[in-house]
């Protein structure tokens, strides 16, 4: 069966949502302005939804309110960001599921 015209064009864009087996990287802003946020959240996926999320102890934040004020460069970012990827796939997971509200 060939797809034709918009769906054509829109089956591109589609991408498959991962269900589980997150990887989950904590904010340094979120937990300030909305205390308790990413405890009840976690709480939800793990408990309620039974969701595989693991978080590594050593996961840094990602220095997003530092870029967006040019105050970090991006290359450091980006740096951050290839090392939570890296924390990621050394330990089995690939799908990251950020807490950050400025980067990601």
């Amino acid at each position: 069966m060939k797809i034709e015209g918009k769906k054509a064009i829109w089956k591109d864009y589609q991408k498959e949502i991962a269900d589980d087996k997150f990887y989950y990287v904590r904010s340094c802003v979120r937990q300030n302005f909305f205390p308790g946020s990413e405890t009840a959240f976690l709480k939800i996926m793990r408990e309620e939804l039974k969701k595989d999320v693991y978080e590594h102890p050593c996961h840094t934040t990602c220095t997003g309110i530092g870029y967006h004020s040019d105050i970090v460069p991006v290359e450091t970012t980006m740096i951050v960001v290839a090392r939570q990827f890296a924390i990621m796939n050394e330990a089995g997971y690939e799908n990251l599921m950020p807490s950050c509200i400025t980067s990601f």
